[in-house]
């Protein structure tokens, strides 16, 4: 299968109009989070549709959390609570059920967000992020360490660990991402030549994290309908993986070297990926359609 990866380092804007099946459909997932019994994952009920993510397992500057089922309710909330020491929360979904993701998904702090759910994931058009630190979301059935542990979505206990992780490892069939919402306003267009920004409209939702931190999804294929992606001078990667490994890096950049079988990558709807502003990086790996 032919793969397509493209890195620019300029302002961006990309549009397609292709309609791609996923697999996964509407969402019929558990509306709302619901911890397993193998971490010591909590989940508070805040009212208003709004939950508070506790505990959970640490290890060194790495936190754990294991669902049952995890969505996020359309106009709610879901909060991971974290202390000072955690740089990265590693969380996976064992279910089997598709996440959906329609209200603000957030950290309490500055730490890097995980999220595991080889079902797959779909962020609602009125999803929106609110991160101290990255965002990684993808379908992959296990994430790997630099010590050999593995974090994998299957039912069962985990041994924890304090190393930084490495890469994700695509097994068997995985489920899809999509990103939906309402599309771009853009009124002008970008001179690559001059490095000018893209002319916005009047603001419309969008998936955005924080200057200088990566926004990134990896599934068995991805489709944005509609959808509006800023990541302002940091990393913003789609990668359609179906079997093999992507690394990755210290930095949090990833690496499709290792991957055996690509899936597509879709933009429909007025979708757009706007990732301007100095040492902006934008990677797409897979098919395009």
């Amino acid at each position: 299968m032919r793969s397509f990866r493209w890195v620019n380092r300029l302002p961006v804007a990309l549009l397609g109009f292709v309609w791609v099946h996923l697999g996964i459909g509407p969402a019929t997932a558990q509306s709302v989070p619901l911890a397993d019994t193998t971490l010591s994952t909590q989940v508070l009920d805040l009212g208003g549709q709004n939950f508070q993510v506790l505990q959970g397992s640490s290890a060194g500057s790495n936190l754990f959390h294991s669902f049952q089922a995890f969505s996020v309710p359309t106009a709610g909330s879901v909060t991971f609570v974290h202390g000072p020491g955690i740089t990265n929360i590693f969380s996976r979904v064992t279910g089997g059920q598709v996440s959906s993701i329609d209200g603000r998904l957030a950290t309490s702090g500055t730490a890097n967000l995980f999220l595991l759910n080889p079902a797959g994931i779909v962020f609602g058009p009125n999803a929106s992020l609110n991160l101290g630190g990255s965002f990684l979301g993808t379908t992959a059935s296990s994430l790997k360490f630099s010590d050999g542990t593995v974090f994998s979505a299957a039912l069962q206990p985990q041994l924890l660990t304090v190393s930084v992780p490495i890469g994700l490892q695509f097994a068997g069939k995985s489920g899809g991402i999509q990103l939906q919402g309402n599309g771009h306003n853009v009124t002008g267009q970008s001179r690559p030549d001059r490095r000018t920004a893209l002319v916005n409209g009047p603001t419309t939702q969008a998936l955005t994290v924080n200057p200088g931190q990566n926004l990134q999804f990896v599934g068995s294929e991805i489709l944005l309908d509609g959808a509006v992606l800023r990541v302002p001078q940091g990393s913003l990667d789609l990668g359609g993986v179906q079997a093999g490994t992507v690394a990755i890096a210290p930095d949090g950049k990833l690496d499709y070297g290792q991957v055996s079988q690509f899936g597509a990558v879709t933009l429909q709807g007025r979708s757009i990926l706007d990732n301007s502003g100095p040492a902006a990086v934008v990677s797409r790996s897979g098919v395009p359609r």
